[in-house]
């Protein structure tokens, strides 16, 4: 009977407790929670690792060499490091790719740039557009 089963069990009074069965199957959940489970965790993780290198090779070829590219970002983000945003910048620009346009803010919050500057950032983004 699996452990959740035995314990319901024992609970609703259907069972009778057998202590050694218990504590054997106590064992096991532990053992699988533990181990087998942080396993399958890592397994994710490392799978979610190799997604997102492949992706970033992806995103760094020359078939987006044609891609125009807007970054638009705040230094006083604090979700979004603007020093990554300046080094995927600077990847773009180290391997040839010119379509790459920026506007960076010193006091925005993260999502905020518009509030911070409506006129900036909409001129930046209209720029972009008609540049299309």
């Amino acid at each position: 009977m699996p452990l959740f089963a035995f314990i319901r069990a024992m609970v609703l009074g259907k069972a009778k407790p057998n202590t050694l069965e218990f504590v054997l199957k106590l064992g096991l959940a532990y053992i699988v929670s533990a181990f087998v489970i942080p396993t399958y965790l890592l397994q994710g993780l490392l799978q979610i690792k190799n997604l997102l290198h492949a992706n970033e090779e992806a995103i760094y070829s020359e078939r987006f060499e044609t891609v125009k590219k807007l970054f638009l970002y705040s230094r006083a983000d604090e979700l979004v490091v603007w020093r990554h945003v300046e080094e995927h910048i600077k990847k773009f620009q180290e391997i040839g790719l010119s379509k790459i346009e920026t506007k960076s803010w010193d006091d925005a919050e993260h999502v905020k740039l518009l509030i911070a500057d409506t006129e900036g950032y909409v001129s930046k983004v209209s720029q972009f557009i008609s540049k299309a």
